[in-house]
């Protein structure tokens, strides 16, 4: 994962600095950053222990999308990194959120399994139906 990101990065630079090279100024290259979103790739096949960290450090599709949209729109050049999660802010939600990770919290009980909202629908994964047809 970690050689991922930093293989990400690298083309993100390297992109951005071809393109500038060329005289290319009306495309941009950056690096979008998530996190943490509680989709299937994040839920499938996690353990109970990782989805109680999911409390603290995951956050629903929508809530994502909501920050890291108007983030997007403003962005100019090339070669930014546009983050939901930075580092600081996720160990400041560890440090925070031990009482979530180890008694339950928003998403998920103290044995792992999803808490629900009234009117949701979830996949058995825990994962949100955010509309209908997801099935």
């Amino acid at each position: 994962h970690k050689a991922t990101k930093r293989g990400l990065s690298q083309l993100t630079q390297s992109l951005s600095e071809e393109l500038t090279e060329a005289g290319v100024a009306s495309v941009g290259v950056h690096q979008l950053s998530p996190g943490m979103v509680l989709t299937d790739l994040l839920l499938n096949g996690a353990s109970p222990v990782a989805r109680k960290f999911f409390n603290v450090l995951a956050e629903e599709p929508e809530v994502v999308a909501a920050d890291l949209v108007p983030k997007i729109r403003v962005v100019s050049g090339t070669n930014t990194a546009i983050e939901f999660l930075s580092l600081p802010d996720a160990l400041r939600r560890v440090v925070f959120g031990v009482p979530q990770i180890l008694g339950g919290g928003r998403f998920f009980d103290k044995e792992g399994k999803r808490v629900t909202s009234e009117g949701e629908r979830y996949r058995a994964n825990g994962t949100r139906f955010l509309y209908d047809g997801m099935e």
